[in-house]
């Protein structure tokens, strides 16, 4: 072969390589699907995804894959495009920061949501069986912070900032239904001064979760107290507080939690959440006996990465779960990972450096999904691939923008009409032989990429903090791409 028959055979080489590659949208995170076991136990994957720092501005994108991760649907975002989600009534919201988004199964913004008379925070929004929606919001309020000290034992100003949380009820109207304010139940001294590092702001509760429990119960998370609250919502009561200053329980075992998200009701009076206050994070299921006030740890799922903050643990009744493992410091560590009933790894997506995720949730769509279908032609020798139906705009994974595209080369091809908010996928095709083509179209080879051979992505102390070198004598746990841990003590000088 002389040397341009071999340049383009490479050439051709590469264009079939890129067809194969995973598509992703100019402006939005690459990501790796890693496939390591058996398939999970629901159809669809919501992650939302965002960066704190740089590059500005801090653009997030909505994603919803499939579970043999290819990008389904998604919606490229403003500032933080927080908790991605789909409701029991099939309603699916995000957060912009500032506002609440509530789209219907075709993606189409239907109402945005925001706190009455109150900063409304970013961290979560529920809505129940009857459209009412039940939101966390913030009372701040300048108090005297002197008695209390910061982290590094500066005492507090004495015209501080306080910020309280607030829950609120809203009816299909948003009007207001019923509130619960923070100051009617707590004092400054309840909050854990570990996070209060600004002499003049006491972010009091940093409160990041509400789950309902249909029977006029709220379980909330407040990072910042270290506590889990059972709340009656009909008389506003607090029945029970789980951890922090004012535990009702007796912690069996490595019970204790610090700093946590995502706390949720489980069958038979257990609690899930993601306790990751800055430390290596772990997903926990706490089962609660409000007779002997005892709460007991069942543990079936590994330590993950460390998490400074964010994360989301979903606890599935097959015993599986997903975990977004939140702000990870060690750009190898992944965004979500899926584990199977007994504890393995079934899935990591990996979206590198600086992109995180606030919550991830694995479930099977209440609604069907109207996808276009990629159509194929054969005119005049050429072989040109469309999409059913007229759309305002094309976007083809070859990086293409018209209604029709040529194919030269076998591959996968895919594209992405507009849908809502956002745009959705085509079904990927896959074009085996040019010599007849449309009669070869077949279904995508799946994108599920093989494990990878394991790697060492950190050292961490025993609080969580990344090592760079281990001083003599120091114990470190060794974290391996693979999910596995190994504790080892330096003991040269």
């Amino acid at each position: 072969m002389n040397w341009k028959c071999w340049l383009l055979s490479l050439v051709a080489g590469l264009v079939a390589q890129a067809a194969m590659a995973q598509f992703v949208p100019p402006g939005s995170p690459n990501y790796d699907f890693q496939w390591k076991g058996n398939g999970p136990g629901c159809d669809y994957l919501f992650v939302g995804t965002f960066r704190f720092f740089i590059p500005a501005p801090r653009r997030g994108t909505e994603m919803l894959l499939d579970k043999t991760g290819d990008l389904v649907w998604f919606h490229q975002g403003g500032d933080y495009t927080l908790d991605f989600k789909v409701h029991p009534n099939g309603r699916i919201t995000y957060n912009d920061r500032y506002h609440w988004y509530v789209l219907d199964s075709h993606f189409v913004v239907t109402d945005t949501v925001m706190c009455y008379n109150r900063i409304t925070d970013f961290h979560e929004l529920r809505i129940d069986a009857n459209g009412h929606y039940f939101i966390i919001c913030r009372d701040d309020s300048t108090m005297d912070l002197s008695a209390i000290h910061t982290r590094a034992g500066t005492p507090g100003s004495p015209a501080g900032s306080v910020r309280m949380v607030v829950l609120q009820e809203l009816d299909a109207n948003q009007n207001l239904v019923r509130e619960w304010n923070g100051f009617d139940h707590y004092t400054i001294y309840d909050s854990d001064t570990t996070f209060f590092t600004n002499p003049g702001l006491l972010d009091h509760s940093h409160t990041n979760s509400i789950d309902l429990d249909g029977n006029g119960h709220l379980v909330v998370s407040h990072r910042h107290l270290d506590e889990v609250t059972l709340i009656d919502w009909a008389t506003g009561d607090i029945r029970w507080q789980l951890g922090g200053k004012n535990n009702d329980f007796d912690l069996q075992g490595d019970a204790g939690f610090y700093g946590q998200h995502d706390a949720r009701f489980l069958p038979n009076g257990q609690i899930s959440l993601f306790d990751n206050g800055f430390q290596m994070a772990r997903p926990l299921l706490v089962s609660l006996d409000t007779m002997t006030w005892t709460a007991t740890l069942t543990e079936p799922f590994p330590d993950t990465v460390a998490s400074r903050s964010m994360g989301s643990f979903q606890y599935l009744g097959d015993g599986s779960a997903v975990v977004g493992h939140g702000e990870t410091p060690v750009s190898a560590a992944p965004g979500v990972t899926y584990y199977g009933a007994n504890g393995g790894r079934v899935f990591d997506l990996d979206f590198g450096t600086d992109y995180h995720t606030y919550r991830a949730q694995c479930l099977n769509l209440p609604f069907a999904l109207d996808r276009p279908q990629i159509t194929c032609t054969e005119q005049s020798g050429n072989i040109i691939l469309g999409v059913s139906d007229a759309h305002d705009r094309y976007l083809w994974t070859t990086g293409d923008t018209s209604a029709t595209i040529i194919v030269t080369d076998t591959g996968r091809y895919q594209v992405y009409v507009p849908y809502g908010i956002g745009m959705i996928s085509a079904p990927p095709v896959y074009i085996a032989d040019l010599q007849n083509a449309c009669a070869s179209v077949g279904f995508a080879p799946s994108l599920v990429q093989a494990p990878r051979p394991r790697k060492l992505i950190g050292r961490y102390d025993l609080l969580g903090y990344p090592v760079l070198e281990p001083k003599p004598m120091q114990l470190v746990i060794e974290r391996y791409s693979d999910g596995t841990a190994v504790k080892k003590l330096r003991i040269d000088d």
